[in-house]
């Protein structure tokens, strides 16, 4: 039975260190040994931190596309609570508005509902494709896994690069929709202004 490396290498070294005789193909099939040995550790190294590295790559991915998720419903419902507490409030005080006023507040919520709608539009899309291609990964037990894991990796990038558009849309239906309340506000503020001090 062969010794293993480390103990050939350390009896190699203490006979070396000692002043013994050691033939030189000893020396050389130990040392290409040991040589082969730390080049097959450093490739083994070196294919579990790219693998660590996919690995946290798609951790990243997965992280992404959740919060966008978490993010994308969030707005949701802040949006369309603040467009109905808009109109509510909206057509309280239409009677107190301008023309201008009225028509600059119907127009500015109108692009902010646009781009709302607009948005969810293309998102319910998205989420068709998505549940089709999630219906296509299944049709085949045979290859299941590595169709759903391509249409996985396919879908988060796909995610990552929707997201700097739904910040696009979301930049725009805000701004909008703050530019109306705006309005109204300096409406609502003008009455109470003249309600108490008459000027």
């Amino acid at each position: 039975m062969e010794k293993p490396l480390s103990a050939r290498l350390l009896e190699l070294s203490t006979s070396l260190h000692k002043g013994q005789e050691v033939s030189k193909s000893d020396v050389v099939d130990t040392m290409m040994e040991a040589a082969n040995f730390i080049g097959n550790d450093l490739l083994k190294n070196e294919r579990l931190q790219r693998q660590h590295d996919r690995d946290r790559w798609d951790i990243q991915k997965e992280l992404v596309e959740k919060t966008y998720n978490g993010a994308s419903a969030y707005a949701n419902v802040i949006m369309i609570g603040g467009y109905a507490g808009f109109f509510a409030i909206w057509t309280l005080m239409k009677p107190e508005m301008s023309h201008v006023q009225v028509f600059w507040s119907a127009l500015l919520i109108t692009i902010s509902l646009v781009c709302f709608i607009g948005w969810e539009v293309l998102a319910m899309f998205h989420r068709s494709k998505v549940l089709i291609g999630l219906a296509r990964t299944a049709e085949d037990q045979a290859t299941f896994v590595a169709k759903l894991d391509a249409y996985r990796s396919d879908m988060q990038q796909f995610t990552i690069k929707v997201l700097k558009w739904w910040a696009r849309f979301l930049a725009v239906s805000a701004a909008t929709a703050i530019g109306a309340v705006s309005i109204l506000l300096y409406v609502f503020s003008r009455g109470l202004w003249l309600d108490y001090f008459g000027i």
